[in-house]
């Protein structure tokens, strides 16, 4: 039988399921939607696109530094929670979209939440990772982790394409819905992470004594100015 995990060990684990299922997530998310519209709703790729960009864009211009904000507010594991849970609201609505203004609809709600994941990964790290070292790894992993889900999302689309029949778009269809409930199960582990990171530090050991593995990590100083 191999040893048991310890508690930070468990939560390093955690943290980085949620953030490879983030990352993957929104990596299929860039390169899905546009064909899916087109695709799997039958929507001209011009209305598609345009919707797509005005709904983006529109999150970009007003959420911009909104963001930053609400991460700083609500801490960083608690805006990440709230990121998921916009996106995976966000993602079963694609079922519905009938016309371009629900296509922007979409395309607001998800980007909005995707950059309120960004605005708080920062303090994501900083408080799981300590050392700049591990930082830096965990920075590049999240990149490399976004670019494998731009990969996804193009295999995904083309299995879509050539799957393609009448009747045949349970895949598009199926994908919204997988991605939904990966960012429910991301969402959660970002909210558990982060209630145990806000318990208070267990008190300290008596003079002399050793305490067997160190104090937990605490939020302090990870907010998005940080």
């Amino acid at each position: 039988m191999g040893r048991r995990l310890t508690a930070m060990e468990r939560r390093h684990r955690g943290f980085l399921t949620a953030m490879a299922v983030d990352a993957l997530g929104s990596g299929v998310w860039i390169t899905f939607s546009l064909l899916y519209f087109g695709y799997g709703r039958g929507m001209a790729l011009t209305t598609a696109g345009a919707a797509l960009t005005a709904g983006s864009t529109a999150a970009l211009l007003l959420g911009g530094l909104a963001t930053g904000v609400l991460a700083d507010r609500l801490g960083p594991f608690t805006a990440a929670a709230v990121s998921c849970a916009v996106r995976a609201a966000a993602f079963p609505c694609y079922l519905l979209a009938d016309g371009p203004a629900a296509v922007a609809a979409i395309a607001f709600a998800v980007a909005s939440g995707d950059r309120l994941y960004w605005a708080a990964h920062g303090g994501l790290v900083k408080s799981t990772a300590p050392g700049e070292e591990r930082q830096r790894a965990f920075f590049a992993l999240l990149n490399s982790l976004r670019n494998i889900g731009l990969g996804l999302g193009a295999l995904a689309v083309a299995l879509g394409a050539a799957l393609q029949s009448p009747g045949g778009t349970a895949l598009w269809n199926a994908l919204p819905l997988v991605n939904a409930a990966s960012f429910v199960v991301a969402g959660l582990l970002f909210h558990r992470i982060g209630t145990r990171l806000r318990q208070p530090p267990p008190l300290p050991p008596p003079p002399g004594d050793e305490p067997a593995h160190p104090a937990p990590e605490t939020l302090t100083g990870t907010g998005y100015r940080d």
